[in-house]
């Protein structure tokens, strides 16, 4: 193996998605959603990379080479290309000249010390992150029997490669998407061999990216204490580390829920035209689809949250028609892929080919399964989440959106509603085991909204620097002393 070959595959990508960051934000509406903000990007470009170079790779070996040869250059051209646009484009915004929600305020000693138990605490995950990785290298039984065997496939079967789908028993999923697959077989062939560090390097991209997402979404509108505390609470959990070292795809998929949805509500509360923030939310929300399964849901949920925002302006919505049309484009082409991927590859998903009015309707009306569910989540929630503590927070600092922070919350928090109730639903009308579903799958599907779910209690809840503690508001001119003797007299002409 070629320890050199490590530099396109894993910086080429890296490149191209801060490239193209940077030239989202460039373009109208990119600035003022804080699309151009450093840990924005730098934390987006990892994930969006993947997912673009994914996607392209899945093209080049249906349409082109089966083999998947040369592909190299077709990802050096678009390294260049990007880079090309974000400097021609990049320089026309700065994010300076848009000021979040809350006035930020400077670093004092309680932000300080907040920002560095975080610090500290991604030391500690990064090493049980190795530790994970070093005692399981080939993931867990979905990684090594499935996202990573379809990557060996692709890999080694060469101009043969499709005949996987109809090999593959039902228990590998053949239909599951090919985001981590197809990236890593690319990068497989790169480095010349199997190298069982490359899927632990994509599943630490996004176990660290989405942290850094969380911090900066909640950072821009609630300030920086609240960024900090989000990303603390994300990471508490010892399940996000466990299932983010498994090499499974639900910490992707997360990662690009969070984006698509933070990036969707910022649109519907501007109102404007943000052509920027709309095209990369339609391609973040794409990658959702061909990450897994769950992304049809997704994309089904986004869109008739989008389309009831426009067509009934729910609680205020701003959101306009030409935002939702943005968003399609920008969808297009990954969807491409999964459509083909979907209707011409991928045998039919057996959750699906199982279900019958006679055998479904039963198991919906079955009180019991609803319990069972509903008693998993709330363990899975409290227990291994920690989910309480996110509303035990809103309790203590308090809740208010009104206005504009009503518009930008409205849409999260349905999507979120949205998904979980069709998790429920297919939880509850599944043909296997209950007890085995729910013991296998229900920790890493509720993982899936982790992310978004803390960006709500977050954004909700009321800011330090709003309530009057920890963050410091800004003394106004004259010092303390004039402060405190101006509200005096405001109080006896009262």
């Amino acid at each position: 193996m070629n320890p050199l070959a490590w530099i396109p595959t894993l910086l080429f990508p890296f490149g191209i998605g801060y490239f193209l960051t940077t030239f989202f934000s460039s373009l109208p509406g990119g600035e003022a959603s804080g699309c151009g903000r450093c840990l924005f990007r730098l934390s987006l470009a990892g994930g969006l990379g993947i997912g673009l170079v994914s996607a392209l790779f899945f093209f080049w070996k249906i349409l082109v080479f089966p083999s998947g040869q040369y592909f190299f250059w077709l990802e050096t051209a678009l390294l260049l290309a990007t880079g090309a646009l974000a400097v021609l484009y990049g320089r026309r915004g700065k994010t300076g000249d848009v000021a979040p929600a809350v006035s930020p305020s400077e670093w004092d000693g309680v932000s300080l010390c907040l920002l560095a138990a975080l610090l500290v605490s991604l030391l500690a995950v990064a090493v049980m992150f190795y530790y994970f990785s070093a005692e399981r290298p080939h993931g867990g039984w979905d990684a090594w029997g499935g996202w990573n065997l379809r990557a060996r496939f692709m890999l080694r079967g060469g101009d043969r490669w499709t005949e996987m789908f109809g090999r593959l028993s039902k228990e590998m999923h053949p239909e599951y998407p090919l985001l981590t697959s197809a990236f890593i077989a690319r990068g497989w062939g790169y480095v010349g061999g199997e190298d069982p560090a490359l899927p632990a390097a994509v599943a630490a991209i996004f176990t660290f990216g989405t942290v850094g997402l969380l911090v900066d979404a909640v950072s821009f509108r609630k300030g920086k204490i609240q960024g900090v505390l989000a990303g603390l609470l994300l990471i508490a959990p010892p399940l996000y580390v466990l299932h983010g070292s498994s090499q499974y795809a639900d910490v992707p998929f997360g990662f690009f829920v969070l984006v698509a949805t933070v990036l969707a509500g910022r649109l519907a509360r501007s109102g404007e035209d943000g052509l920027g923030t709309a095209l990369l939310c339609g391609l973040v929300a794409s990658f959702a689809a061909w990450t897994k399964n769950e992304g049809i849901l997704f994309l089904a949920v986004l869109a008739a949250v989008l389309l009831a925002g426009v067509a009934l302006r729910v609680a205020g919505s701003r959101f306009g028609a030409r935002n939702v049309a943005y968003i399609l484009v920008g969808a297009l082409p990954v969807l491409a892929a999964v459509a083909y991927f979907k209707l011409a590859l991928a045998p039919g998903t057996e959750l699906l080919e199982l279900q019958g009015k006679e055998q479904t309707l039963p198991r919906l009306l079955d009180l019991s399964r609803h319990l069972q569910i509903l008693k998993a989540w709330a363990w899975d929630m409290s227990v291994g989440y920690f989910g309480p503590a996110g509303i035990l927070y809103l309790l203590l600092s308090g809740v208010k959106a009104e206005g504009d922070e009503r518009r930008e919350a409205i849409l999260p928090l349905s999507v979120l509603i949205l998904m979980l109730s069709g998790y429920y639903l297919v939880y509850a009308a599944s043909p296997f085991s209950l007890d085995w579903l729910l013991g296998t799958s229900s920790s890493r599907v509720l993982l899936q909204l982790w992310p978004l779910y803390l960006y709500l209690v977050f954004f909700l809840a009321l800011p330090p620097v709003r309530a009057g503690r920890l963050e410091r508001v800004p003394a106004p001119p004259g010092g303390e002393a004039a402060h405190r003797k101006k509200r005096k007299k405001g109080s006896l002409r009262h």
